[in-house]
C-alpha cells in the first residue's frame, strides 16, 4: 500500500517533470523559429558564369520601429561583380534617403532614414534588391554585419551563393565566314528548358533542344550566348572569331567549299602584276587532312605560252610550282589572270570544317611579291534547306529570294546573316540560288543535283 502523503509527492513531481518537459520543447519550437526567421536575412542564390542574380535583404517581424538603418554586406568580389541596387515595391521605397554604395571590393553598405513612413513594430518586408553578376565559379557567402542605428541590436542570417556549373562547348572557336558551329549547353543535369540562345545579344533560337548550330556568314567577333528558365536564369558564354578573307596579295588563292567527297578546282591567280616574269617558283601548302591534291591541275591563261610549267607533289600537304618563259609571252607588268588551276578531293567528313591554304617560297621575278591565302570550307555547302525542316520546299526559295532582296528578317523567321542558300557556289546569295532551289522542290534539274 502507499500512503497518501507519497501518493501526493509522486503526483507533484509527474506534472513537475510534464511541466518541464512541455517549457523544454516550447524553448526548443522558439529557437528554431529564431533560427529560421531572423529579424533582417540575406536569402540565397544560385548562378553559373554570366548569370545575373538578384539577392532579396528583408526584415522578418521588426522587433522595433525603424526610421534609420546602416548594415554592411560582404561578398566574393573574384565571384561576385555587382550591379546595382532596386528600392521599387520595397518598405523603403518611400524613405526621405536611401542609397547602397560600394566603399571597398567585396563591401556593399546600405543606408537610409525617412521622417514619415517608419518601418512599423511587427512588419515584414523587402528593404532592397541586389543584384551581381557571376563572375567567379565557386560558392560563397554573404555575411551580414556593422548593423546601426535601430536595427543595431537585431539578429541576422546571412546571404549565400552557389556556383552551379554551366557551360557552353565549345567555348571558344576560330573558324572562317561560311562555316557552321555546333554548340552545346552542359553539363547534362544543369539547367532547366527550354534554353535561348542569342549571337551578339540577339536572340536566335529557343527550344528544349541543348545544342545551337549557328552559321557564322561574316568575318568579325561573335559572342554566343544561352540562357535557361530557372529563376534566376543560369547563363552562359562561349565566343567565336569569323576571320575575314584576305585577297589582296600579286599571288592570291581563290576562296572556295566543296561537300565531303566531292572534286574541286581551286585557282591561283596574279593581281596587277609589279613586275614582267619569265621565271617563277612558289609552294601551295594545305592541310592533307581535309583536302587531297588529285593529281590534276590546269595552267591558267598567263601562262599557257611558258616554255616550261609544271606541278608536283612534294608530300601530301605541300605542292611545288615553277615555269619559265625564254620567248616573248613573259607575264606583262600589270598582268591579271590565272597561274594555275589545281583539283583536289574533298575528305570524307560529317562537321563543316574550315581549312586554310597558304602560299610560301615565292621564288625568281615574284620573289617579293604579296600573297594572300584563301579558306576551304569543307562539307559547308548550303543544301538548299534553308528553314532547316528537313526537306525542300519553295518557302526555302523564297527565303533565299529574300536574302537577296535583303527582306530581312526572311519568311523563314531567318536573320539574313543565318540564310545559307549559296547553292550555286559563287559565293553570293542571287535569284539564281532560289531558282535552283524551286527547281530542285520541283525535281527538274537544278545546280542541287
Amino acid at each position: 500500500m502507499i500512503s497518501n502523503k507519497r501518493k501526493n509527492i509522486l503526483g507533484t513531481c509527474l506534472i513537475l517533470i510534464s511541466t518541464l518537459t512541455t517549457l523544454f520543447f516550447l524553448c526548443q519550437i522558439q529557437m528554431a523559429g529564431k533560427a529560421m526567421a531572423a529579424e533582417l536575412e540575406l536569402d540565397g542564390q544560385m548562378g553559373g558564369i554570366g548569370s545575373e542574380v538578384t539577392f532579396t535583404l528583408s526584415v522578418n517581424n521588426a522587433p522595433n520601429e525603424v526610421a534609420s538603418l546602416g548594415v554592411d554586406i560582404g561578398f566574393n568580389s573574384n565571384v561576385l561583380e555587382y550591379s546595382g541596387a532596386d528600392f521599387s515595391g520595397t518598405m523603403m521605397e518611400g524613405w526621405s534617403f536611401k542609397q547602397v554604395s560600394n566603399p571597398e571590393p567585396g563591401i556593399l553598405r546600405l543606408g537610409g532614414f525617412t521622417v514619415g513612413g517608419e518601418i512599423v513594430a511587427g512588419s515584414s518586408g523587402v528593404l532592397v534588391k541586389l543584384t551581381f553578376t557571376v563572375i567567379g565559379d565557386q560558392d560563397c557567402q554573404l555575411p551580414l554585419s556593422n548593423l546601426k542605428d535601430d536595427i543595431a541590436g537585431w539578429t541576422t542570417k546571412d546571404g549565400s551563393f552557389t556556383y552551379m556549373e554551366f557551360a557552353i562547348e565549345p567555348s571558344s572557336v576560330t573558324v572562317c565566314a561560311g562555316a557552321s558551329v555546333i554548340f552545346k549547353a552542359v553539363p547534362e543535369d544543369a539547367g532547366i528548358p527550354p534554353f535561348t540562345w542569342f549571337a551578339n545579344g540577339v536572340e536566335v533560337q529557343t527550344g528544349d533542344s541543348r545544342t545551337f548550330e549557328y552559321i557564322f556568314m561574316e568575318a568579325g567577333e561573335y559572342t554566343i550566348s544561352v540562357e535557361d528558365s530557372s529563376i534566376p536564369a543560369l547563363m552562359a558564354q562561349a565566343t567565336a572569331t569569323i576571320l575575314e578573307e584576305d585577297d589582296s596579295g600579286a599571288l592570291d588563292i581563290i576562296a572556295g567549299r566543296g561537300a565531303a567527297g566531292a572534286t574541286v578546282s581551286i585557282g591561283i591567280r596574279i593581281q596587277e602584276a609589279p613586275n614582267e616574269v619569265a621565271a617563277l617558283g612558289f609552294e601551295v601548302t594545305y592541310d592533307p587532312e581535309v583536302l587531297t591534291y588529285a593529281e590534276e591541275w590546269a595552267a591558267g591563261d598567263l601562262v599557257q605560252e611558258f616554255d616550261f610549267f609544271d606541278v608536283n607533289l612534294v608530300e601530301p600537304g605541300r605542292l611545288r610550282i615553277g615555269g619559265f618563259e625564254a620567248g616573248e609571252d613573259e607575264i606583262a607588268p600589270g598582268a591579271n589572270g590565272t597561274a594555275v588551276e589545281l583539283t583536289f578531293e574533298v575528305a570524307e567528313t560529317e562537321d563543316c570544317i574550315c581549312s586554310f591554304l597558304d602560299l610560301q617560297e615565292l621564288k625568281d621575278d615574284i620573289a617579293a611579291w604579296s600573297t594572300s591565302g584563301a579558306y576551304f570550307l569543307a562539307n559547308c555547302v548550303c543544301d538548299g534547306d534553308v528553314n532547316d525542316d528537313g526537306e525542300i520546299t519553295p518557302m526555302d526559295a523564297l527565303c533565299a529570294f529574300e536574302k537577296y532582296l535583303v527582306i530581312c528578317p526572311t519568311t523563314c523567321e531567318i536573320p539574313c546573316e543565318q540564310v545559307c542558300c549559296d547553292v550555286t557556289r559563287d559565293g553570293e546569295c542571287t535569284p539564281a540560288d532560289a531558282l535552283c532551289i524551286f527547281l530542285k522542290y520541283m525535281e527538274l534539274p537544278s545546280c542541287l543535283d
